[in-house]
């Protein structure tokens, strides 16, 4: 049986990640390590009882109990050192997104994933599913030409899951960003990919109209859409099918690099300027204070 720890509880993911991971043959969420950031004790002793998962009192004893970890707080400014505990215990784990929270924590985590060699998937579920994943898979030879995605909501927290998703339809191989315009309703932004293509995307746009993706690959039109069944199935499915067989979907620094075109894409914004996402370096990061705030309120 494959145990699975749970890392805080503050987001929608947990309830829906438990019951997806309980359904697989040989999987079990058992036990949770959670910091209670939106309603205190009663959501860990909630979801202890409903699931029937033990409660742990810090990162390290949920990992001598577990097989793998999800650490899947909205709060990205400990996702490092959670992770980090993790990869140092010899604990696979899963990181949802944002990852990290700045350049000095990618490169420590790069230095120590290649002192540790643990196994780790992290980022937006809209990246590791069949759908996304299906469409890279049968157009990688083709030339790309005309790209267009959406994202819904807050450009960092919630920007991150368009950017993940296009290095999952395209591969790695963002080169350059450019923040264009602000409107009522959304942000346009230009996106120059290794592939020869520059994407549109339409960021920080309305529920309705996020997670749409339009492409020509070879001259065929292709559209794509993707349901939170896609979603969070993907990712559960992804981290336990690394668990059974000790392959990553991903190499380590793939699952960083939609962090360092956000950062881009905030020096853009604050210049005006074209920038080469390689050569980036006025953003070191983005503080997670504010946004956690407004969040723990709703």
């Amino acid at each position: 049986m494959l145990k699975i720890g749970f890392i805080d509880l503050d987001t929608s993911h947990p309830r829906s990640f438990v019951k997806r991971l309980n359904a697989m043959p040989g999987v079990r969420v058992s036990g949770v390590y959670d910091r209670g950031r939106k309603k205190g004790r009663l959501e860990t002793l909630d979801f202890c009882r409903e699931f029937a998962v033990t409660e742990h009192f810090s990162v390290e004893e949920l990992c001598e109990a577990c097989d793998g970890i999800m650490v899947l707080s909205a709060d990205w400014a400990t996702h490092f050192e959670d992770v980090c505990q993790c990869m140092r215990a010899g604990r696979p784990c899963y990181c949802d997104k944002p990852v990290f929270a700045s350049r000095a924590e990618i490169g420590s985590f790069l230095q120590l994933a290649a002192e540790t060699g643990t196994r780790f998937l992290g980022g937006s579920g809209w990246r590791w599913n069949k759908r996304t994943q299906g469409f890279y898979e049968s157009t990688k030879g083709s030339v790309v030409g005309d790209v267009l995605i959406s994202g819904q909501n807050e450009l960092f927290y919630y920007g991150i899951h368009a950017v993940d998703w296009l290095l999952g339809l395209l591969g790695p191989g963002a080169e350059w960003i450019k923040y264009e315009r602000r409107t009522p309703d959304l942000s346009y932004v230009s996106l120059g990919h290794r592939r020869g293509c520059t994407v549109r995307m339409l960021l920080e746009t309305t529920p309705e109209t996020g997670r749409l993706f339009w492409a020509k690959a070879d001259g065929q039109e292709y559209f794509l859409s993707l349901d939170g069944d896609d979603i969070h199935d993907g990712i559960c499915g992804s981290f336990v099918e690394m668990l059974r067989t000790g392959r990553q979907p991903g190499q380590y620094a793939e699952y960083l690099e939609s962090l360092l075109v956000l950062f881009a894409l905030e020096e853009s914004r604050i210049t005006g300027q074209r920038i080469e996402i390689a050569s980036a370096q006025l953003v070191p990061g983005f503080d997670s204070a504010a946004f956690m705030a407004e969040y723990c309120k709703a």
